[in-house]
């Protein structure tokens, strides 16, 4: 069987292994919630990722700067 899933490793605070059904920006959106979720009591948290096309719109954008994630994409 075939499993979707996102992972968010943490060097400090909760690492995340969470199943998804798609890889869109409405997962993604969903993961910078619980990603935040996990971990308010933190003042800043970096997420690396790839280029994906769902990881670079303007909606995770948006939703980055509320929650206060600093997104670094790694080069192509």
């Amino acid at each position: 069987m075939r499993q979707n899933c996102f992972g968010f490793y943490a060097v400090r605070g909760k690492s995340l292994l969470i199943p998804i059904e798609k890889g869109n920006e409405e997962t993604f959106l969903k993961m910078l919630d619980k990603i935040k979720e996990q971990h308010l009591d933190y003042d800043g948290i970096i997420l690396i990722w790839d280029n994906h096309p769902a990881h670079i719109t303007p909606a995770i954008e948006r939703k980055d700067a509320i929650l206060g994630i600093c997104i670094v994409n790694l080069p192509t």
